[in-house]
């Protein structure tokens, strides 16, 4: 999927369109490749202060991160019915993910409220995870 942006700003009376001189400056391309996906997590059944693992592929994502900190992950941070998932202490910068092999990182629920869903969420250096 090809995306070209442009901005749309509000001016009294109307509505001013910005746009790039060069289209190809403004042109996204979206490409699955590059989009890691969350295929489970175990145990199903999580609370706070449980133990699960999130099993992933971060498919060629891992080509795009560069430079990272001792201490920083390729993911910035996983969510489960909005209650954050503690990853100290269980990965760090040594451990290892591979392109396109499904791999595992666990961690602790933090606490949170309780929602109306479970819904998972894995934030990567590149953006949102898809989920399987």
């Amino acid at each position: 999927m090809t995306f070209i942006l442009s901005v749309h700003a509000p001016d009294e009376p109307s509505m001013n369109i910005l746009e790039c001189a060069r289209e190809s400056n403004c042109k996204l391309v979206y490409q699955r490749d590059y989009t890691p996906t969350i295929f489970f997590i175990s145990p199903r059944v999580t609370y706070y202060e449980s133990i699960t693992e999130v099993w992933f592929n971060p498919h060629s994502t891992l080509n795009l991160i560069k430079d990272l900190d001792g201490d920083e992950l390729p993911f910035i941070n996983a969510r489960i019915g909005g209650n954050l998932i503690d990853f100290e202490d269980r990965v760090d910068s040594e451990t290892h993910f591979s392109n396109w092999n499904l791999g595992t990182a666990r961690g602790q629920i933090g606490e949170g409220t309780i929602s109306n869903n479970q819904n998972i969420t894995m934030m990567w250096e590149t953006g949102n995870a898809a989920i399987q």
